[in-house]
């Protein structure tokens, strides 16, 4: 299960990079791919308009649902020209709800822009604690969200589509595909620590209890404790999947 979604990390200092418009993912079935845009490509104008930024072409899209566009991009050099017309999608805005348009592309950075350094061991390992801890505090943010209702349930994601985005990763190649699984793994062990029955966390806290009062929980108060956490996973592995299934059949 995936918590961070569509969760930007720039968000908490309120900017973001500007970004090249240069094509990095197309969504199957989506307005892009029906359009015949592919990764790799490059956006050069809407309605005849230069795009300089990928942001630019973000704004236009979404500023347009239902509407139909001309397009242009470059591929290998060559200039190309098509119509398309960005599908309704619905995002959340803090506790409002807006609706947007949407082409179903990601964006990527030209590998002239993208810098490789290599680490020694010391700072690999103090760099990924730094990773790790960012990621930890980002997803308690998102749960936080998601319980106060502040994010879509669209964010949540499950088995079905975390294997779509795993494939997409391992054509990034390699590493980007490790640290996909890396993400998840992560999330789910972050999970797993939550005080609630049925998890480690919740078993945790009874042993916490027992530590303290040096007496055990009762068997009959573990069961039932076990039981309704039990219940509550298998009705959220359920929504999941439904989620999952929905947002392929939209599209």
């Amino acid at each position: 299960m995936d918590l961070l979604g569509d969760e930007i990390i720039y968000g908490d200092i309120g900017v973001s990079p500007a970004t090249f418009p240069l094509i990095g993912g197309v969504k199957p079935k989506s307005p892009a791919e029906k359009c015949g845009l592919v990764k790799g490509d490059i956006l050069k104008a809407v309605n005849e308009k230069e795009i300089i930024y990928w942001e630019e072409i973000v704004y236009i899209i979404q500023d347009n649902p239902l509407k139909t566009l001309k397009l242009s991009w470059l591929r290998n050099g060559k200039l190309m020209n098509a119509e398309i017309t960005p599908e309704k999608k619905k995002i959340k805005i803090g506790d409002k709800e807006k609706e947007v348009g949407s082409i179903g592309v990601s964006a990527s950075l030209p590998e002239s822009m993208v810098i490789h350094r290599n680490v020694g061991f010391a700072e690999a390992f103090t760099t990924g604690a730094q990773r790790i801890y960012l990621y930890t505090v980002l997803t308690y943010k998102v749960l936080k969200k998601m319980i106060l209702g502040k994010v879509s349930k669209d964010n949540l994601m499950g088995p079905v589509r975390l294997a779509g985005m795993a494939t997409d990763f391992a054509n990034e190649g390699f590493f980007p595909w490790l640290l996909f699984l890396g993400i998840v793994s992560h999330q789910l062990a972050i999970i797993n620590l939550l005080p609630f029955p049925a998890l480690d966390g919740g078993h945790a806290v009874f042993f916490i209890y027992e530590f303290i009062f040096r007496r055990k929980v009762s068997f009959k108060v573990l069961d039932i404790a076990n039981r309704i956490g039990f219940s509550f996973l298998i009705a959220l592995f359920i929504f999941v999947m439904g989620n999952d299934l929905l947002n392929i059949f939209k599209g």
